[in-house]
């Protein structure tokens, strides 16, 4: 059965045998039928296509590359950062950074060599006291004895090999370079000449600014 409304159908007539004759279909309207259906007729069974709201598409953002690319390398940076080292790499990186010279009194140095000698880094070491004695050792040695005034006192090594001991007149103020000799508290001096105004002026400053590297140098490796 056909869904069309047959009152609409009414309004044609089909002349089959003009269609059977010529091939050609022949309809004629009628006003009359369709009027008959209302002016106000609709066909409630036809079904149109659905009326939908527009439908608003966002615009795609493209990624950016460079602030992904940013993100991980601050989060690099960050792991870097807290990695835990282990013992072998920070004594690593203090080789890498090379011979340290620190300078100060005979009590600093002792001092410092006590807290340094564990970490095995090397250290030269400048003093500049009173030289109150000097002695000939073995083969080409010098012995001297350096103090600070009314402090300790430590035992110096000089070997003549590239340059002769300077002239000194006992008791004077020295300024030696050296290192502490391992195992021991001697120091073998690179270089030994009478002191002067400046290196004894400024010896409190140098101590201080060599005391706050040492102690920061220590809390790095032992924590």
């Amino acid at each position: 059965m056909s869904g069309i409304d047959p009152r609409y159908l009414a309004a044609f007539t089909d002349n089959s045998t003009g269609y059977i004759a010529t091939g050609q279909l022949h309809r004629e309207f009628n006003p009359i039928a369709v009027n008959a259906l209302g002016s106000d007729y609709q066909n409630r069974n036809f079904i149109g296509a659905e009326r939908t709201e527009n439908k608003r598409y966002a615009p795609q953002r493209i990624p950016n590359d460079t602030s992904n690319k940013q993100t991980e390398i601050d989060l690099l940076k960050n792991e870097v950062q807290y990695q835990v080292k282990t013992r072998g790499e920070k004594l690593k990186e203090l080789y890498i950074n090379g011979t340290r010279v620190y300078s100060g009194s005979v009590e600093n140095i002792l001092k410092w060599h006590k807290s340094l000698q564990d970490i095995g880094v090397m250290v030269l070491y400048e003093i500049v006291g009173k030289c109150v004695s000097v002695r000939a050792g073995e083969s080409c040695a010098k012995n001297l004895v350096v103090r600070d005034d009314n402090g300790p006192a430590i035992q110096v090594v000089y070997y003549e090999i590239d340059f002769l001991l300077p002239e000194l007149k006992i008791p004077c103020m020295i300024r030696v370079i050296g290192r502490v000799m391992p195992g021991t508290s001697r120091l073998q001096a690179f270089n030994v000449r009478p002191a002067i105004g400046d290196d004894v002026a400024s010896l409190p400053r140098r101590a201080a600014v060599a005391s706050h590297h040492i102690t920061k140098l220590c809390k790095e490796y032992f924590n």
